[in-house]
């Protein structure tokens, strides 16, 4: 059931694919440069971490191409959860698919609600696989976490985006997510 008068506000998933490519280099700066000063105490330490050997590298590549494939297929389930719990008949209203050529997967909320519910359903992905991943990364050390939470911000480029605008609007509105665009 579509709301009556809606304001619309599309986004071309393809332009927010390569905004989030120049977002990326900004990340790398703030989380991984930062990182490297806690963790890496010379610059042969440093050297040695980024020129493994080459079964090593390989091995890392294959871990981070199936982290961040799991990790976007997580990034989907956290928005279905997240609204699930936040809106009467759960799961009900959920649906999940692919946008056209650029083969960005998305979760579809199908019923209208709070713009409150839907940012938090909008943004909680990106702080369980982002930011969280990086905030664990400086305690623990872990490079691969620091990578994998560093990529998976970069994956929510979208989502923070869309919530840039939508912030903007009066909280009394309600959302609706439309049925086929971004």
């Amino acid at each position: 059931k579509m709301m009556e008068n809606p304001v619309e506000r599309v986004f071309d998933p393809q332009r927010i694919n390569r905004v989030s490519l120049w977002v990326l280099p900004f990340l790398v700066l703030l989380f991984a440069a930062p990182y490297a000063i806690i963790w890496f105490k010379s610059l042969d330490q440093l050297q040695a971490y980024l020129f493994l050997p080459l079964t090593d590298q390989l091995r890392l590549m294959l871990s981070g191409l199936l982290g961040y494939v799991g990790g976007i297929v997580l990034h989907e389930l956290i928005h279905a959860v997240t609204w699930a719990l936040l809106t009467k008949g759960g799961f009900q209203h959920i649906r999940f698919g692919r946008f056209g050529r650029s083969g960005t997967p998305y979760c579809h909320l199908t019923q209208p609600v709070s713009s409150a519910v839907y940012l938090t359903g909008l943004l909680m992905p990106g702080v369980v696989t982002g930011l969280l991943p990086v905030g664990l990364a400086f305690w623990s050390g872990s490079g691969l976490l620091l990578l994998w939470g560093l990529l998976l911000t970069q994956a929510a480029t979208g989502d923070a985006i869309m919530a840039y605008y939508l912030w903007q609007e009066p909280n009394r509105h309600r959302v609706q997510d439309h049925p086929s665009e971004l």
